[in-house]
């Protein structure tokens, strides 16, 4: 039903199915395709609740996965960490959970622990994917956030200096949030981006005529730099 747009049918289905044979050999796959079905209508709440029904059960570890995407996509960073921290230590976790383990710990401002986190998904998966840069560009945005302009501005610099010329392939980047597949294909283009912001924000902050000029020049360079 579900895959021709009745969702709302095929919730109900599920629901009739769970109600009839709760003990079925089968009740715990319709938990996790009903979970998924409310997350793909915007059910989100509903979807980690339905999800909690497997804690017991040999699908837990894929119920936990997709709970932690369900609250990461929604920008609920605190939740996201609380589900995938049970599942780092599983060697069928896979760099997403790791990955955005640390993202979300940088977006709560959790610094140490994002470094602590970064710092392991590069020892077990290693420095070649784009992750290394965005982790670096989070720790820059967690500068620029408070308001560290010095320090974000030099983080972002040498993250243009180290970030490679042409496009990173992103073959094994599993994110699908377009802001995130940008930075990790072109890490030099968002650190540009993030340089110039820090330059305006700083003189937002405590305007100055140099400080202006500056964030005038950062601008014009990186438009003239990354055209489109």
């Amino acid at each position: 039903l579900h895959r021709n747009g009745q969702f709302d049918q095929a919730l109900d289905l599920y629901s009739r199915l769970l109600t009839a044979r709760p003990q079925s050999a089968t009740a715990d796959s319709m938990h996790l395709a009903r979970a998924r079905l409310l997350a793909q209508v915007g059910r989100s709440t509903d979807a980690v609740e339905e999800l909690g029904r497997l804690d017991a059960s040999p699908l837990s570890p894929v119920a936990g996965r997709l709970a932690g995407d369900i609250l990461f996509e929604g920008g609920r960073f605190g939740d996201a960490v609380q589900m995938y921290s049970p599942l780092i230590e599983s060697p069928e976790s896979g760099r997403t959970v790791h990955a955005r383990r640390a993202l979300a710990l940088f977006r709560l401002d959790r610094l140490k622990e994002a470094r602590r986190a970064a710092a392991e998904f590069s020892k077990r998966f290693g420095d070649d994917s784009p992750w290394s840069l965005v982790f670096r560009l989070e720790e820059g945005r967690f500068r620029l956030r408070h308001r560290e302009f010095d320090r974000a501005l030099k983080l972002f610099r040498e993250i243009e200096k180290d970030a490679p010329e042409s496009p990173m392939s992103l073959a094994e980047f599993e994110e699908t949030d377009a802001t995130l597949r940008h930075m990790a294909s072109a890490p030099a283009v968002a650190a540009a981006y993030f340089a110039s912001t820090v330059l305006w924000e700083q003189n937002r902050t405590d305007p100055a005529e140099e400080l202006a000029g500056a964030a005038l020049a950062a601008q014009l360079d990186f438009v003239d730099r990354f055209p489109g």
